[in-house]
């Protein structure tokens, strides 16, 4: 049963703001590359893995999603996907920068290699790409470790 607070259905407004946010960011999708593209100036990782910002990749069913954007997210996180580790869960973490990638996996060398971690690049917040990474990854439930909105991610996850 949904929470009283929490429509199961989303309202005209706000089914109309997604739809002029999508329609948006579909036309704005190649700047989004042009960044990736200027940011790998400073730090090449930014251009690795383009399929992963397209919510595709190697499938790795997972029970816990933990989305932590960069190092600051990761290092809040860590205690946490722990714990879920310790639990016998399978933990999938996307990040949006390298350097919340590179500590991850860093710190979680030991469980990626033994398959209990997966780690990827968020998908741009388009909804065939989140459609996507719900599939590849089928996380039971997520974990955002940001302050930043992506509607189309939540509203993908609350729809898987």
């Amino acid at each position: 049963m949904d929470a009283p607070f929490i429509k199961s259905t989303p309202g005209l407004r706000y089914r109309a703001f997604l739809g002029l946010y999508a329609a948006a960011l579909w036309a704005l999708e190649p700047l989004v590359w042009r960044y990736f593209a200027r940011r790998s100036k400073g730090d090449p990782a930014y251009l690795e893995h383009p399929e992963e910002r397209r919510g595709e990749g190697v499938p790795f069913e997972a029970d816990l999603w933990v989305h932590a954007v960069s190092l600051g997210e990761f290092t809040s996180a860590e205690p946490l996907i722990r714990l879920a580790l310790a639990d016998g869960q399978r933990v999938v973490i996307t990040h949006a920068t390298p350097a919340g990638r590179r500590a991850s996996e860093r710190a979680l060398d030991a469980e990626i290699a033994a398959g209990h971690v997966a780690i990827r690049y968020m998908p741009i917040d388009r909804p065939k790409y989140w459609r996507r990474f719900h599939k590849a990854y089928r996380p039971t439930v997520g974990l955002v470790m940001e302050v930043e909105f992506w509607p189309v991610m939540l509203e993908e996850a609350r729809r898987a």
